[in-house]
């Protein structure tokens, strides 16, 4: 039998090799096995605290019902839409950074971002069940159905609101501007005007146990800040 002469360098570098790439599968499954709670707890949350009490369970259960109520659903369904939202942010907890911003705003963006999906799809399936035309729709010149409120012209509707509308170039200029001045505010006034877009004032003092006039104070600290910014010249 023909003998093969292998060099101990290679032997060792092929040991070290295999050693390798035997551990790096366990490392990466002993990864993914790690359940929700073990990825919070890494964060600090107290997964399953936070999801039967407190400010994260109350506007989850709020949303939900808002949720149910504009996709068409019914009471009985609030409890499937809160269940599906507990599940998504099982599945999305490895996402949170506690660096970036507090566990009530990630999960106000994780929610938001699903809202979305379930009322479009709860909607389109009550289309595709029937074909039903509101009370609302009537047909116009060209023979096609049209909804009352698309015939109100800007003028019409400044006089039933009071208000002036904006000019198209102002339409297009105002969120840009938004976005602008948001990015220039420090880090904790971020945060409150992520809040303010889900909570009042009042709600959200209660959510944060703090007095009223605590978010009274940010946000007259808010509105100064914004006073330096491209934001004034709308209002």
């Amino acid at each position: 039998m023909e003998t093969v002469n292998t060099c101990p360098t290679e032997v060792a570098d092929a040991k070290a090799t295999k050693s390798k790439s035997a551990t790096k599968p366990k490392s990466a499954e002993s990864a993914s096995r790690r359940t929700p709670e073990e990825l919070a707890a890494e964060r600090g949350i107290d997964l399953a605290g936070v999801l039967i009490k407190g400010p994260v369970f109350r506007y989850i259960r709020g949303r939900s019902r808002q949720i149910a109520r504009q996709a068409g659903l019914c009471k009985a369904d609030v409890d499937d839409v809160q269940q599906i939202l507990f599940q998504r942010i099982c599945e999305n907890i490895g996402q949170f950074d506690p660096e970036e911003a507090c566990f009530l705003v990630f999960v106000t963006a994780l929610v938001e971002r699903y809202a979305v999906n379930i009322i479009r799809h709860h909607l389109a399936v009550k289309r595709g069940r029937r074909v039903t035309c509101p009370l609302s729709t009537i047909v116009d010149d060209d023979g096609r159905p049209a909804e009352l409120f698309e015939l109100i012209g800007d003028r019409e509707q400044d006089n039933r609101t009071l208000r002036k509308s904006p000019d198209p170039r102002t339409a297009l200029d105002l969120p840009i501007d938004v976005r602008e001045a948001i990015t220039t505010l420090p880090d904790d006034m971020r945060k409150l005007v992520k809040l303010l877009m889900v909570y009042s004032p009042t709600d959200l003092a209660r959510e944060l146990g703090v007095p009223r006039t605590t978010i009274h104070d940010r946000i007259r600290q808010l509105r100064r800040h914004l006073q330096n910014t491209a934001l004034p010249k709308y209002f």
